[in-house]
């Protein structure tokens, strides 16, 4: 059963997307993986499901992806962020979960090196910066619910050592002095929507 729907991913390579060309990677999903504007690969990585699923998103359409490994959606990094300067927003809805049933839900993520996911039973969410399993820095906690069938909209901009991330517009966490360890991408390394490994009854 599908459990997360995507409406769009929108990466910079600044920490403020103030005119089209400061976005790397926007991705609509209307009917289409392919993203509308990106500065590296455009398709999405792998062997995407053959029929992805689409649905009414806040504008236009959305994406239904979460369901299994096979169906990850995922695109290169590479062209599309900078790990010590940039931002991410993306609009999220949840079909089959919800805050505080005690199971892991991943937004996005980058493996070993970034994750924007909601925690366990706690209704809290976190955006980290990673090293393997190892967490290096970031916001740390935020209490936002989600609840099937509700679109959320979440922004992370960071730059000169300091990160923010905000839900529906208002600023819910942040974290300054980020380490000069961290980790840059690697070759090949994809970012990834909605993987439901973590995640025991589907992280759709």
């Amino acid at each position: 059963m599908p459990h997360f729907v995507v409406l769009l991913a929108c990466l910079t390579a600044t920490c403020h997307a103030l005119t089209r060309g400061d976005v790397t990677f926007y991705a609509p999903f209307e009917g289409s993986l392919t993203a509308r504007i990106s500065a590296g690969s455009p398709d999405p990585v792998g062997d995407p499901k053959p029929n992805p699923q689409f649905t009414p998103g806040v504008a236009g359409q959305a994406v239904v992806t979460g369901d299994t490994l096979e169906n990850i959606i995922s695109y290169q990094v590479a062209g599309h962020l900078n790990e010590r300067r940039g931002a991410i927003s993306l609009w999220f809805k949840p079909i089959n979960w919800r805050s505080g049933d005690g199971q892991q839900h991943v937004i996005l993520s980058i493996g070993g090196r970034m994750l924007l996911y909601h925690y366990w039973e706690s209704g809290a969410f976190s955006f980290y910066w990673m090293n393997g399993s190892n967490v290096v820095w970031g916001p740390g906690y935020i209490y936002e619910s989600a609840v099937p069938d509700r679109w959320r909209h979440v922004a992370v901009s960071w730059a000169d050592g300091e990160c923010s991330i905000y839900f529906d517009g208002r600023k819910r966490g942040e974290a300054v002095d980020m380490p000069a360890d961290v980790p840059a991408w690697v070759d090949g390394q994809t970012f990834r929507l909605a993987q439901p490994d973590w995640t025991r009854d589907g992280n759709n």
